[in-house]
């Protein structure tokens, strides 16, 4: 995705317009709030995921009725650029391992990430990666360290030039300070970070 502000689509299981926004040379973004997707209105995204890449975002957020299963996203096997972010609980996390597109990956789940799912061997070649704060034990950091995609590191409180090559885009939202701290030495640690940075 070119623009930080893509097109987006809300709620709408018909699709309505997106294919024209895509064609039109547009950034989109298709979100689901709730479980209102479909088998059908999957299908037809991943069609244009194969079609359109990362220019296509498929986000799923909200879903506060009941916790979201990432068991959908199977029916995606062509999407490029991921976001199940602002949701508190989730099941099934483990099958966006199985998602060998990917490029881009917004993953802001509270409750329900195991531990080691960036070591998931097809989020390796992920070229933009954002987390966002998980109840109970914290993510295993050392994977980072396979990732083959570095360019520069970007967090959404720190900034630093001088750091050792890694993703092309790295962000951790909705960290405390102590939080802050902890993951700035777990990447030096693992040679991503750069002390004092």
């Amino acid at each position: 995705m070119n623009t930080a502000n893509p097109t987006r689509i809300n709620d709408d299981p018909t699709l309505r317009g997106v294919s024209d926004l895509l064609v039109a040379g547009k950034d989109v973004a298709v979100q689901f709030s709730s479980p209102i997707y479909t088998e059908e209105c999957l299908r037809e995204l991943d069609g244009l995921c194969y079609h359109f890449g990362d220019q296509l975002q498929v986000r799923f957020y909200g879903h506060y009725s009941s916790p979201f299963d990432c068991s959908w996203t199977r029916r995606l096997p062509n999407v490029a650029n991921l976001a199940v972010d602002c949701i508190h609980r989730a099941v099934a996390v483990n099958e966006l391992s199985e998602l060998t597109e990917l490029e881009s990956l917004d993953l802001g789940v509270y409750e329900g990430v195991p531990i080691d799912i960036l070591g998931s061997k097809n989020f390796f070649g992920l070229k933009a990666l954002s987390l966002s704060e998980s109840k109970g034990r914290k993510l295993d950091l050392s994977p980072l360290s396979r990732y083959a995609n570095r360019t520069a590191l970007d967090f959404e409180r720190v900034l630093s030039d001088g750091l050792p090559r890694t993703l092309e885009k790295f962000n951790f939202y909705s960290l405390s300070s102590k939080q802050d701290k902890a993951i700035h030495e777990k990447l030096a640690s693992l040679g991503l970070w750069a002390k004092g940075a």
